[in-house]
């Protein structure tokens, strides 16, 4: 796992927390 692909995953993440870990994203914790 590089860098760029860490920041996505710590930036969903932070997104989870502000929209109330709503995860109707396609993109899985």
């Amino acid at each position: 796992m590089n860098n760029s692909d860490e920041a996505m995953i710590h930036q969903h993440k932070a997104t989870d927390l502000k929209f109330g870990n709503d995860h109707s994203s396609p993109m899985p914790n």
